[in-house]
């Protein structure tokens, strides 16, 4: 069930943002296109060159278009974390959360699958950001560094590819508790009332208490050990790594609970 829940939330991810994905392609190729075909000059490669002994030619339209260049990319970079508020938001109220309500499945299922669903888009647009980023470098630097760079990387990889598997698991693992931290703060906010003018306040009052009581929580165990394990060159506290899976856990049935009991009914 829990499989057929999370295609349900990816394909209403798809609906939801796909033309926001082509719009952010087109716009980017175009700007791209703009750079290279009108503004771009022999002397721009010298920016791109640390220990560079001459100025690199820029001018004022290369660097505002540019600058709208990793903007737009770094909105994408944040546009799942802020549709995923949106999203949830949408399901606990109205409409939706009468879908919500009639979907055969436990609570806690539909918000570990709205979860899945907000990571993978995490995946993909973080992913489109950064490699949109990487592109621009190289054509403006006539592929200059393109070779070193996947040397650098592929040497990073083989080096260590435990350290690099754990390294992106521990970041999508960080994302994951974040997202359900603001999960439980919209449906603590939503469960006094559905009036947006006095549950965001609740909302960001709730995820302030929770912040700073987990955060402390966390100094707190972390005096106390009790044994340190390593694995591929990253050292782990054994309370620490149990107490983080325990929070995990009970942020998500408490997510759970107040859909079914407070929201839902």
């Amino acid at each position: 069930m829990l499989g057929r829940l999370i295609t349900y939330e990816l394909r209403k991810k798809w609906k939801a943002s796909r033309y926001v994905l082509l719009g952010y392609a087109a716009v980017q190729m175009l700007l791209l296109m703009i750079i290279r075909v009108f503004l771009w000059n022999e002397g721009i490669i010298d920016g791109f060159e640390i220990n560079s002994e001459t100025q690199a030619n820029f001018n004022a339209s290369f660097g505002l278009l540019t600058l709208l260049f990793f903007a737009i990319s770094f909105m994408l970079g944040a546009y799942p974390f802020l549709e995923s508020m949106y999203r949830f938001e949408r399901d606990l109220s109205g409409k939706q959360a009468y879908l919500e309500l009639m979907l055969p499945a436990a609570a806690w299922q539909k918000v570990l699958s709205k979860l899945a669903a907000t990571l993978v888009s995490l995946v993909v647009c973080g992913t489109l950001s950064l490699l949109s980023m990487f592109i621009f470098l190289m054509v403006n630097s006539n592929f200059r560094y393109f070779f070193e760079f996947f040397d650098m990387v592929l040497q990073m990889v083989v080096s260590s590819p435990a350290g690099f598997i754990a390294a992106i698991t521990l970041t999508l693992f960080g994302f994951a508790c974040l997202y359900i931290l603001i999960f439980l703060c919209i449906a603590v906010a939503k469960s006094f009332t559905h009036k947006n003018s006095i549950a965001v306040p609740i909302g960001i009052m709730a995820f302030i208490l929770m912040t700073v009581l987990i955060s402390t929580l966390e100094s707190q165990t972390a005096k106390f050990p009790i044994y340190i394990f390593r694995f591929a060159d990253l050292s782990f506290a054994l309370s620490t790594a149990v107490m983080t899976i325990v929070l995990f856990a009970l942020l998500l049935m408490a997510t759970g609970w107040l859909m079914e009991k407070k929201i839902e009914h």
